[in-house]
């Protein structure tokens, strides 16, 4: 119930694409469907663990509006923008220290 799964969304932006929309309006849709989702979820955060503040990173989470939008919305805070790029990075420093048995 706190989660959420985006698969649709590809295909929905493409029927718009498809439909002759403009990539703007595509671009606006999407970003608003991501907002939407990620608020969801956090109220569910909320409902299931009380009043905490929520922190958010990654390179999505970076998108003003999405921060502008979560701000108004929620006690919560944003990583940095170079502690929010890339997934990728926090995986490999996870396969690191599980491959030097470091960490659980």
């Amino acid at each position: 119930g706190c989660d959420c799964c985006l698969s649709g969304l590809e295909n929905i932006c493409q029927k718009m694409l498809s439909n002759g929309e403009s990539k703007e309006k595509i671009a606006a849709f999407c970003i608003a469907y991501i907002d939407e989702a990620l608020a969801q979820m956090a109220y569910r955060l909320k409902e299931k663990y009380g009043e905490i503040p929520l922190i958010f990173a990654g390179g999505v989470m970076s998108d003003s509006i999405i921060k502008n939008n979560m701000t108004k919305r929620f006690n919560c805070f944003f990583a940095n923008p170079e502690f929010s790029t890339d997934n990728a990075a926090g995986v490999a420093v996870l396969a690191f220290l599980k491959h030097k048995n470091i960490g659980s």
